[in-house]
C-alpha cells in the first residue's frame, strides 16, 4: 500500500499533477448488471417495459415510473420492482418527484434511464400549440428538468453517474413534426451534457431506436413484422434495444460518453 502511493506521487511529480489508473474488470454476462441500481423512466410498457425486464433478469434493483398507477402496479407484481407514480411532463414536480426517487433508492443510483415520451404522427402543418406542448414538455422538458435533478440531487454527490436517454432515428433524419425536434433535441442534450460532465465522472449516452413494436404504433413481437418500407423490412422488437442499453448499464461501456447508438437495423442509412 505504501509503494503504491509513493509511486503515485512520483507519477504525479513527473507527469505535472496527471495520475490515472485502470482497472479492468472480467464481466460475465449473466451477471453484468448484479447490484446495480436503475431507475427507468416510463417503464411500464414498451422499450421502457423491456429495459427493466432485462436489467432485473440480470441481477439489478429497479424502480419504474409512470403516469398510470393500475399499470405501475401491474408491472410491480409482474417483475418485482419498486414503483413511483410520476407524469414527466408536469416540469413543476419533477424536483420532488427526483427528491422521492433518491429517498427511495437509498441515494445510491447507478443508472437512470430516460424513457418516459410520447408519440403523434404530426409534421409542421398540421401540428397546434397544445399538441406541441404536450410533446415537448414530455419529450424534452421533463426529461430535461429530470436530467438536472438527478445529476444535483444524486450523481454530484456520489461522484459518479450513468445516463441513458432513449432518442430515435427521427431525431437523426431531420423530421419536421414535434416529435423528431423533441428527439433531435435529446441528441443535442446528449452531445453537449456528456462534455460538461466528463470531469464529474459522470457518462451521458443516448439509444435512437428506429420503428419498434409498442403500444403506440399496435405492433408486438409475436406476429408478422415485415414493413416494406423500412430498410431491413422488418419493425424492431423492444427487446433488441433493450439489449443495446443493458451494454450501457453495464461497466463494459465505462470508456463510452457523448455518443448515440442507433438502433434501426440501417434505416438511417437510405
Amino acid at each position: 500500500m505504501v509503494k503504491r502511493y509513493i509511486k503515485n506521487f512520483i507519477d504525479y511529480i513527473k507527469h505535472k499533477g496527471g495520475v490515472t489508473h485502470l482497472k479492468i474488470n472480467q464481466i460475465h454476462s449473466e451477471k453484468m448488471l448484479e447490484g446495480k441500481n436503475i431507475v427507468v423512466t416510463g417503464g411500464t410498457s414498451g422499450i421502457g417495459y423491456e429495459i427493466a425486464k432485462k436489467a432485473i433478469d440480470l441481477g439489478a434493483n429497479v424502480l419504474i415510473t409512470g403516469r398510470n398507477i393500475d399499470k405501475l402496479e401491474e408491472v410491480k407484481k409482474e417483475l418485482k420492482c419498486d414503483i413511483v407514480q410520476w407524469d414527466i411532463s408536469k416540469v413543476d414536480l419533477v424536483k420532488e418527484k427526483v427528491e422521492e426517487i433518491v429517498k427511495r433508492m437509498n441515494e445510491n443510483i447507478d443508472c437512470f434511464i430516460n424513457n418516459a415520451g410520447i408519440y403523434m404522427p404530426l409534421q409542421y402543418n398540421n401540428c397546434n400549440v397544445d399538441d406541441w406542448n404536450e410533446i415537448m414538455d414530455t419529450n424534452l422538458g421533463g426529461l430535461y428538468f429530470a436530467t438536472r435533478e438527478i445529476i444535483t440531487q444524486c450523481f454530484e454527490k456520489m461522484k459518479r453517474g450513468n445516463i441513458i436517454m432513449v432518442a430515435s432515428i427521427e431525431g437523426i433524419r431531420g423530421m419536421d413534426g414535434p416529435y423528431g425536434v423533441s428527439k433531435a433535441n435529446v441528441i443535442h442534450l446528449t452531445h453537449s451534457l456528456a462534455k460538461k460532465m466528463i470531469d464529474k465522472k459522470i457518462r451521458v449516452n443516448a439509444i435512437a431506436p428506429g420503428v419498434t413494436c409498442s403500444n403506440i404504433n399496435h405492433f408486438d413481437d409475436k406476429g408478422n413484422l415485415y414493413s416494406q418500407s423500412l430498410q431491413g423490412k422488418r419493425i424492431l422488437s423492444a427487446k433488441e434495444i433493450a439489449d443495446v442499453a443493458m451494454f450501457l448499464i453495464s461497466n463494459s461501456s465505462k470508456c463510452i460518453t457523448g455518443q448515440i447508438l442507433t438502433c434501426d437495423n440501417g434505416e438511417t442509412l437510405l
